[in-house]
């Protein structure tokens, strides 16, 4: 697996982490149209840049702990991704 892979894979797990704690349709229209996108377009970084969380405002009352816990998936995998990267970089020189 090479550090985009890492990356792609966690947005995906990110995505449905959120998914499954929404319990209503106001939450469903947020996360689909606000924090999914800002996610995906988070998710273009390069590992070497780390993972730029995403900020629930303004709607941290009601949606706070869902991208909190996308956040955690993708930081842990931008951390991963940028040790691969690293890694396979060394192996060249």
């Amino acid at each position: 697996m090479d550090p985009y892979e890492i990356i792609a894979t966690a947005l995906e797990n990110a995505i449905s982490t959120m998914t499954s704690m929404i319990v209503n349709e106001g939450q469903a229209s947020v996360l689909n149209n606000t924090f999914i996108p800002d996610f995906e377009r988070n998710a273009l970084a390069d590992p070497s840049e780390g993972w730029i969380p995403v900020n629930c405002s303004p709607y941290c009352d009601f949606m706070g702990e869902t991208v909190e816990a996308g956040n955690q998936i993708m930081e842990t995998a931008y951390v991963l991704a940028y040790a691969l990267q690293k890694n396979l970089f060394k192996r060249l020189l």
